[in-house]
């Protein structure tokens, strides 16, 4: 298979929530903060490390993006196009299938319950 290697300085845009997506990233070096705006604010939701993939959510359900993906220091990803994992997928039995996409969905729910503890967590202070 095919995969593109792409290098990222501190702070660069990966995506952005909301986008449409085409491909997942396995990071091969370096630190993705995964972030969701909060009326006036950034909220990070997770760090993804060396070795982890993102951007898997939108390959299971085909929605947007859940949230924006940024550069934390030197970064570097293999980016694997969705076209060349749907063939795997969708041999997968419809049962897996089912399955994989209540994952999907689960972890959008968890990004915006994150969003939303660490919202009241902050007002209180």
């Amino acid at each position: 298979m095919q995969v593109d290697s792409l290098r990222f300085k501190s702070g660069d845009q990966i995506f952005r929530e909301g986008d449409s997506a085409h491909c997942m990233y396995l990071i091969t070096k370096g630190t993705v903060s995964i972030r969701k705006n909060s009326h006036n604010a950034v909220v990070e939701i997770a760090q993804i490390q060396t070795h982890q993939i993102f951007g898997e959510i939108a390959f299971f359900d085909k929605s947007p993006r859940s949230a924006d993906a940024v550069a934390c220091g030197q970064v570097e990803l293999i980016e694997i196009p969705y076209e060349k994992l749907e063939p795997f997928f969708n041999a997968a039995p419809d049962y897996l299938k089912k399955i994989i996409l209540s994952l999907a969905q689960r972890l959008r729910d968890a990004d915006n319950m994150i969003l939303t503890l660490k919202e009241e967590a902050e007002s209180r202070k």
